[in-house]
């Protein structure tokens, strides 16, 4: 038996091989493509039907610092809604209007390259129910910053895209940030305006007085001070607190600061059922008369009272007094007719009974 060449049976045994590996295995396989990395996705959720219901607290910070000195600060929110809310947050200011009678939100432009200055953790956020969620950010003025920069954060539904001043209205809450920068040129000055009560007569308290002031400075300005109230001879019976939100008072405006006297045995007060307040047919809060007889006869207000207004301000070297007076009287016109009427008829019986016994004494005589 003759012997095949070995070329031959090389080949045979490298046919058979091949028919035994599978063709994927002598295909080449495609390097698979790399998934790229997911970026961070930014919360989205359809806007609830039902109003914001924050509770902020506080509402407000006075900042001060000096140019390039970073400063940071805090403020929390509360959802009282019994669904989550999706919030972001957007940068505002406040613009003094209307000659400086007025003021609003307006949103930011290119040339407030002051919003550089602060930053935030994070701009969008969920807030479970009944959740207390913090907010944090910083501010960085730059080295050149002088004089106030008046921020507002507002807090809006991610889905909700309205602009500052409607967002302002329909319910989205401003966080306000009021910083002074250290500047050895500010002016402090206010000036008093007027010194009033919403009217001159009185049936029952609240009285309410509307204190007056315009900011002729450069800087913003937190006025204290008090109102003091006398009864004829009598002193201080009450003694209210003028600014007692301390709020501030921005340059170049004006800012009307409101307190109330209601400490009365008779006062006129919001009538309230089931927690909710009443409202007429017209949508109107109805006022109802209360009366407190835990509280001492003095508190009952009656007759001429004179209100006292001293208020301070810091003008960077002392206290710079403002001073004020006015009077307004308290009648309780309806009980005092009704007095009369019963003292008359008093009057009237007794006259009636002397004039029986007298005509009866006559007859004896």
């Amino acid at each position: 038996m003759k012997k095949l060449p070995a070329s031959i049976i090389a080949l045979f045994l490298l046919v058979l091989l091949a028919g035994m590996v599978p063709a994927s295995a002598l295909t080449p396989t495609p390097k698979a493509k790399s998934s790229p990395t997911p970026a961070a996705k930014k919360l989205s959720a359809p806007a609830p039907a039902g109003p914001i219901n924050l509770t902020m607290s506080p509402t407000f910070v006075n900042l001060v610092t000096d140019p390039g000195k970073k400063v940071s600060s805090q403020f929390t929110l509360t959802n009282n809604n019994i669904f989550a809310e999706y919030f972001k947050l957007t940068l505002v200011r406040y613009e003094v209007t209307d000659a400086g009678r007025g003021l609003t939100i307006v949103d930011l432009s290119k040339n407030d390259d002051f919003a550089s200055w602060i930053s935030f953790p994070e701009t969008e956020f969920k807030v479970d129910p009944n959740q207390v969620k913090t907010v944090k950010f910083s501010i960085t003025p730059a080295k050149d910053a002088t004089l106030g920069y008046y921020y507002g954060i507002l807090i809006s539904r991610i889905n909700e895209n309205l602009p500052s001043d409607q967002a302002a209205v329909s319910a989205s809450p401003v966080f306000s940030v009021i910083m002074e920068i250290n500047t050895p040129n500010a002016k402090r000055e206010l000036q008093f305006v007027e010194f009033t009560t919403d009217s001159f007569f009185y049936e029952y308290l609240p009285t309410t007085f509307n204190i007056n002031v315009k900011n002729t400075g450069t800087i913003h300005i937190v006025p204290t001070g008090n109102v003091f109230i006398d009864s004829g001879s009598t002193k201080d019976i009450a003694i209210l607190s003028a600014n007692p939100g301390r709020g501030n008072v921005l340059p170049k405006s004006y800012r009307t600061f409101n307190t109330e006297w209601t400490d009365g045995m008779v006062t006129r007060v919001a009538k309230i059922e089931n927690g909710k307040p009443v409202l007429d047919k017209n949508g109107k809060q109805v006022i109802e008369t209360k009366f407190d007889f835990d509280k001492p006869l003095s508190t009952f207000r009656i007759g001429k009272y004179t209100a006292h207004l001293l208020m301070v301000y810091d003008n960077g070297q002392r206290d710079i007094p403002l001073e004020a007076r006015l009077t307004f009287w308290v009648l309780p016109w309806k009980m005092m007719i009704v007095a009369g009427v019963v003292a008359l008829l008093a009057l009237m019986g007794l006259r009636s009974t002397l004039m029986s016994f007298i005509k009866k004494i006559q007859k004896r005589k």
